[in-house]
């Protein structure tokens, strides 16, 4: 049984090292997916009008 475990504990602890590397994979994933549905959203678009009203006002 252990025969078969050990090739793949061993390709496991290969990417223990490897940690930070997934984890800023990881981040850039959901910056890259996140951002652009950010920049879509019409509640962004409802804040811009507004703080351009505002600047208006002050103005």
């Amino acid at each position: 049984m252990l025969d078969y475990l050990f090739p793949i504990l061993s390709f496991i602890d290969l990417f223990s090292d490897w940690e930070p590397i997934f984890s800023f994979i990881n981040t850039s994933l959901i910056v890259i997916i996140v951002l652009p549905l950010y920049l879509k959203s019409p509640l962004l678009k409802e804040r811009k009008m507004d703080s351009f009203f505002i600047i208006g006002l002050i103005y």
